[in-house]
């Protein structure tokens, strides 16, 4: 991107080395990160809808009642193929307990995947469409 756009000489070039040390991409400086936390405050100024996708998929269900406790998150993703039945029970409670938006999705990828969840299995009903525009538009610029 950055030749494209005229900003470096040229693909592992002299840009290319002083932002890594080779062309196997290992970093000469350290990125600088974000918080969780900072993103997802930006996130919420930019009117974005923070919801957390398919939490029990890859072993995040602590992370997701972390965030949950500390009200960093507007909704959970629960009608997905891969969560588990006993995970939506858990998600299902912290959300209603804690008046979060629920949300599906498949997660699909395209036809070329091992896992095919077609489209429109795992829905989001509409009033928690309704409930996601409304908070949008109620969060400021």
């Amino acid at each position: 991107v950055l030749y494209e756009y005229g900003l470096a000489d040229g693909i592992y070039k002299e840009t290319y080395s002083s932002i890594f040390g080779s062309k196997h991409g290992w970093m000469r400086k350290k990125p600088k990160y974000c918080t969780l936390e900072q993103v997802l405050n930006v996130a919420k100024k930019a009117r974005g809808v923070v919801v957390f996708a398919h939490p029990s998929v890859y072993n995040s269900m602590e992370c997701v009642r972390e965030l949950v406790q500390h009200g960093l998150i507007d909704g959970l993703e629960i009608n997905h193929p891969r969560n588990t039945e006993e995970n939506k029970a858990e998600l299902y409670k912290l959300a209603l307990d804690n008046n979060l938006i629920i949300t599906g999705g498949t997660d699909f990828h395209g036809i070329n995947t091992t896992r095919l969840n077609p489209l429109g299995t795992c829905l989001t009903e509409a009033n928690q469409i309704d409930r996601i525009e409304a908070l949008a538009k109620s969060r400021k610029k």
